[in-house]
């Protein structure tokens, strides 16, 4: 089975690096799993199904497995170039709930297992994920689970609750290693460790206690999320984002931002950062592509979105002042020439700091760069 991932991680990666259009991607992807044995031929492999519901509503999954005549894996696809969004995820659940099942595959710039916890009412979550390189050892499991000649969707499902029920009892510890190291608790708790440790060790207690008071235990969190180790550092991270946005006045020009440690901005200027930081990570986007990567729900304003064609001021505005960055050296011109500006009106109240925390949130958690504030 090995050899089967190093095939298709091979096929996967010439598409990262030639940025394939979509529609080679799901070419090359079906490539793949012909070699785990699904095939057009015999409809254990369909793409582009259409699946009806309500009176004249469709979906159109771009692939779905089907063993003993029974659907039992869709497939979303994207753009391999791009990297994907828990919205445009969305798709693939509207599938997976469509089709009464609770596990599906997303494909991007790597390879997602999703899994719907049964009687759970929240959205599925990513339980699996398979980087598109040889050595990846979720690849290669993912390769064994899906080989047709041992699919079976039980095991699979049992697979993704076990995987599910990790990643939850790890989340709960992870709270409660928060909980313990908070500020209210952090220097009692260490104390006390510290206090038992050496009485253990044959110390009196009374006096171990007596000099631990002239002590003082300063817990730090770190500043910076770990991507290669998100699951590790994304809770305190948020905490500290929260922290700094309530106790400072994010728009009197005290809270600066950064993506790579140094040249802190305000907070309109972060965002024209972190909108031209993704352009020139992605040098062939498109303007939709781009909408679809900053929607309308993570700007200051719904109605005027965070990016816009600079037409659209011209047509908005007519000379009268913009609420977007206009200036030369901020308007951001795409590889087809598209010129785009991005919203700056991120306001002084409680509504726009709530909304910044949100965009602030959507950058970390969606679009995996790493932030900065002080």
């Amino acid at each position: 089975m090995n050899d089967n991932w190093l095939e298709i991680a091979d096929i996967l990666q010439l598409n990262v690096q030639n940025d394939s259009t979509e529609s080679i991607y799901q070419h090359d992807i079906e490539s793949c799993f012909r070699i785990l044995g699904w095939k057009k031929q015999n409809n254990t492999l369909q793409s582009q199904v259409t699946l009806n519901y309500g009176n004249c509503n469709t979906l159109r999954p771009d692939i779905v497995l089907h063993k003993d005549n029974n659907a039992v894996l869709p497939i979303e696809i994207k753009r391999p170039g791009i990297h994907h969004t828990e919205r445009q995820a969305e798709q693939l659940v509207s599938y997976m709930r469509h089709l009464k099942l609770n596990v599906g595959l997303f494909i991007g710039h790597n390879i997602q297992l999703y899994y719907d916890y049964p009687g759970d009412r929240d959205k599925p979550i990513s339980i699996l994920t398979a980087e598109l390189q040889g050595c990846d050892s979720n690849g290669q499991i993912l390769c064994d689970l899906l080989h047709f000649d041992k699919f079976d969707l039980l095991e699979l499902e049992e697979f993704c609750k076990s995987k599910y029920l990790q990643i939850e009892n790890k989340k709960k510890l992870l709270q409660s290693i928060a909980e313990y190291l908070s500020p209210a608790n952090a220097e009692k708790n260490i104390k006390d460790l510290i206090i038992n440790k050496f009485t253990e060790d044959g110390f009196d207690k009374n006096i171990i206690a007596e000099e631990i008071n002239n002590i003082t235990i300063n817990v730090g969190q770190f500043n910076k999320i770990n991507h290669e180790r998100q699951d590790r550092h994304v809770y305190t991270t948020k905490k500290i984002v929260h922290k700094e946005i309530e106790s400072q006045s994010t728009h009197s020009g005290k809270a600066k931002f950064s993506l790579d440690g140094s040249d802190y901005v305000g907070i309109g200027s972060f965002v024209l950062k972190v909108v031209k930081q993704y352009v020139h990570d992605h040098p062939n986007v498109t303007f939709k592509e781009l909408t679809d990567a900053f929607p309308p729900e993570i700007s200051a304003n719904n109605k005027q979105g965070l990016v816009r064609p600079l037409a659209y001021i011209e047509d908005e505005y007519e000379g009268k002042k913009t609420v977007f960055f206009t200036k030369p050296n901020e308007i951001i011109r795409l590889h087809d020439q598209t010129e785009v500006i991005v919203y700056n009106q991120w306001g002084n109240n409680g509504t726009c700091e709530r909304r910044f925390q949100r965009f602030l949130e959507y950058v970390e958690k969606d679009l995996k760069y790493h932030i900065y504030s002080k």
